[in-house]
């Protein structure tokens, strides 16, 4: 008898597995895609926001860029014109020295 009545609870098994935890499963199975379905949405949404990011990114990278372009050309100028100074200085010293010289002769 305890096989018959192993052998009874092995047969039920099947239809019990069949009836309780094969709907179960298929609701887990159909949650699951419904998840990745999400979350390969949330994907493609996170990579557009990034594409996006980037190209502001890269736009402000080029403002930053000719702005510090347009500064080292200024910069350049000012330098230029310092260096221009700094010769007619020069020039102005030398006169100052020949002309104390000359007036130092007399």
């Amino acid at each position: 008898m305890v096989r018959s009545a192993a052998g009874a609870a092995m047969e039920k098994a099947p239809s019990w597995f069949e009836r309780i935890l094969l709907p179960q499963l298929s609701e887990i199975k159909g949650q699951l895609t419904a998840l990745n379905a999400k979350m390969d949405s949330l994907r493609n949404e996170l990579k557009s926001d990034i594409a996006r990011v980037d190209q502001r990114v890269d736009g402000l990278e080029k403002r930053m860029d000719d702005r510090f372009s347009g500064m080292e050309k200024r910069m350049e100028d000012q330098f230029s014109n310092l260096e221009k100074r700094l010769d007619v200085v020069r020039e102005l010293d030398d006169l100052k020295t020949q002309f104390a010289e000359f007036r130092a002769s007399r």
